[in-house]
């Protein structure tokens, strides 16, 4: 029977190529050639190395190398060992990513991020329905988008004051109508009437260009006496495509979250018209927008024109 140390037929390459030298050395045969010369039944080699009296020289000639020591007729007295001490069990505190230097209360996280395609649609989904709505939907995440989105598209069908209230037009509604049900990802169009629809104010934030955008719900409807329905989303912009997350903090505390992103924020008009035109605008005004920003333009002398260009294009690169 082949011994289990012998390689066998599926051997790596680099172990064949070691065989010889190895078993040369450990067992004080001639150098073989080949891990073949070793495997081989015409050799006997693999019978010299079962053999008893081979194994009987190696084992007498390691003990013979290794030092005895001698024995001591004096009575060596050994300090007795220690006991051991068992610390009491203590269950492992759960590991907690908190993000440095934000205040909020522990059982409530600031940002939700949904892992999921289209995270603008889901964050918003959150902002509204919460985040144990949305873990509630397990697998079924596609249906649940597209019966969300058709609702959407029902709600304008019979809501045509309301979308008239927002300056949408009926072409601009039929258009917006396909692109919610085919297009993979919503897109900044869509948003006034994701708005209307959940009957909310929503400020998506431009953490990249430090802009955001505002949308209310139309018609005649304030949610100013009701936080409950101020939606804030935050857009990051990856290196691939932007990343979309819901602001989780308590209504409060939410409604203080607002109003430091309107001092420290500029508000655009909307998606394709950042700005209003260049004629409504006085220098003056576009240097503090410049400013805010942190554009370089804004430490220097421009002229309007050329102001108002940096800005537009500071939006359009933050917002692809």
């Amino acid at each position: 029977m082949q011994p289990p140390f012998v390689p066998n037929m599926h051997t790596p390459p680099f172990i064949k190529e070691m065989s010889p030298y190895i078993f040369s050395q450990v067992f004080d045969v001639p150098l073989m050639a080949s891990y073949e010369d070793i495997v081989h039944p015409e050799t006997g080699l693999l019978d010299y190395i079962l053999s008893s009296e081979t194994r009987d020289r190696i084992v007498d000639a390691a003990l013979a190398t290794t030092p005895v020591p001698a024995p001591s007729s004096e009575r060596v007295l050994t300090p007795p060992l220690p006991p051991i001490m068992t610390p009491p069990h203590v269950a492992a505190a759960p590991h907690v990513m908190t993000p440095p230097s934000v205040e909020r209360p522990m059982s409530h996280p600031i940002e939700f991020t949904p892992k999921k395609p289209d995270s603008l649609f889901w964050s918003i989904y959150v902002a509204h329905y919460g985040v144990d709505s949305f873990f509630a939907i397990d697998n079924k995440y596609m249906n649940a988008e597209i019966e969300e989105k058709q609702q959407v598209v029902d709600f304008m069908k019979s809501n045509r004051p309301i979308l008239k209230s927002l300056k949408i037009t009926l072409a601009a509604t039929e258009e917006i109508a396909g692109d919610l049900m085919t297009n993979r990802e919503t897109v900044f169009t869509m948003l006034p009437v994701i708005a209307a629809y959940y009957n909310c104010t929503m400020w998506l934030v431009s953490m990249t260009t430090g802009t955001y955008m505002e949308f209310l719900p139309g018609g005649a409807r304030d949610t100013d006496d009701d936080p409950g329905r101020h939606y804030v989303i935050y857009r990051t912009k990856g290196d691939r495509r932007a990343q979309y997350s819901v602001d989780m903090r308590t209504d409060e505390a939410r409604v203080a979250n607002i109003d430091r992103i309107r001092g420290d924020f500029l508000r655009l008009e909307g998606s394709g018209k950042w700005l209003r035109g260049v004629s409504s605008y006085k220098v003056g005004e576009l240097q503090e927008m410049a400013e805010k920003l942190k554009l370089d333009v804004a430490a220097t002398k421009c002229k309007k024109e050329d102001l108002y260009v940096a800005i537009t294009r500071h939006c359009e690169v933050g917002w692809l």
